[in-house]
């Protein structure tokens, strides 16, 4: 619930000053009752806050409609060799997705492509 609304704060950051929300907002919070007439006078709080309360209502009641009451308890444990490998992969993949590929160097966004022969004239 936080973190929407984090995002919904960095929303209408970036809607006011066409910047990512960062550091310097805390500048245009501290004279706080400015702050907060300049909101309620630009922003729809309420219906924002309405519309934020009924996704976290149906948000809610979907997770236990869908998944809480479909989860069966498990009738026998996994093996013991089983949950090793597994966290094995997923710790493999997690090493190899933050170094970003297979070789030696990281990934370092997308690689130029330079021809091979650098005396070719160049092309109209």
């Amino acid at each position: 619930m936080f973190l929407i609304l984090t995002y919904f704060i960095d929303l209408g950051h970036y809607d006011y000053l066409h910047d990512r929300l960062n550091a310097s907002a805390i500048e245009h919070i501290l004279p706080l009752s400015i702050a907060l007439k300049m909101l309620w006078e630009t922003y729809p709080v309420i219906p924002g806050l309405l519309a934020l309360f009924l996704f976290a209502f149906a948000f809610g009641w979907g997770l236990n409609r869908f998944v809480f009451r479909r989860l069966q308890p498990v009738s026998k444990p996994f093996r013991k060799w089983l949950k090793v490998t597994v966290f094995a992969v997923a710790l493999l993949l997690l090493a190899l997705g933050i170094h970003g590929k297979s070789s030696q160097y990281p990934f370092a966004g997308v690689k130029p492509i330079f021809p091979q022969t650098p005396s070719s004239p160049p092309s109209p």
